[in-house]
């Protein structure tokens, strides 16, 4: 069973946010910009177009796919590989 955290979350975003600072703060200037970058890129909010062609590999009709677009698109939703 997993272990859950009993802080509040303002306290582990605080705690990410420092590990994250520690570790880019060990980057050079340009390792930095190319990392942050790259984050960039992989944290993108996918676009309504690209909800749809990742629903498209699932069973569901083109008309489910859109009504799920259509919910779904009011949330950043980011998909890593």
């Amino acid at each position: 069973m997993p272990e859950y955290s009993t802080q509040p979350a303002s306290a582990i975003y605080a705690q990410r946010h420092a590990a994250i600072q520690s570790s880019l703060s060990e980057l050079s200037d340009t390792e930095r910009e190319a990392a942050l970058a790259a984050l960039d890129q992989i944290t993108r909010p996918l676009s309504p177009r690209e909800l749809e062609k990742a629903l498209f590999a699932t069973n569901l009709s083109a008309t489910h796919r859109k009504a799920v677009v259509s919910a779904l698109k009011r949330f950043s939703i980011i998909i890593v590989k």
